[in-house]
């Protein structure tokens, strides 16, 4: 795909995005990511997987991305409501177990103090 690497330039700007910083979500060194947006690099999937999730999109989204109008494929916004939808289901539902968990243990003295820290650093581990 020859415009691949003008793509890749136009979604880090529309997510706002400076080369260090997009360097930094794809983590790959910042040469390396000069290097895609510059053509010298050839985009692999890998490349395209890392660049989809740090700019929160689809490897679609990229590959599509119109660069006259300076958005995204349309035809997606349905999946895009769909899954912030779905996160924010799952966010309810985290929320509503570490509340639970928390009163569960409360009332038990230090020992269930140590407890609800465990618990809630393993469920804060589960989502980085």
């Amino acid at each position: 795909m020859p415009n691949i690497h003008k793509k890749i330039i136009a979604v880090r700007k529309k997510r706002n995005l400076s080369q260090p910083q997009a360097a930094d979500l794809v983590n790959i060194p910042i040469r390396t990511y000069q290097r895609l947006e510059s053509g010298e690099t050839t985009v692999n999937l890998d490349y395209l997987n890392r660049l989809a999730e740090g700019f929160q999109c689809s490897v679609n989204d990229i590959l599509h991305f119109d660069l006259e109008t300076n958005e995204f494929p349309i035809g997606n916004a349905d999946v895009l409501v769909q899954k912030n939808q779905t996160l924010m289901e799952e966010n309810n539902r985290l929320r509503q177990f570490v509340n639970w968990l928390t009163e569960q243990l409360q009332g038990g003295g230090g020992r269930n103090q140590i407890q609800i820290a465990c618990w809630l650093g393993f469920v804060e581990s589960c989502f980085q």
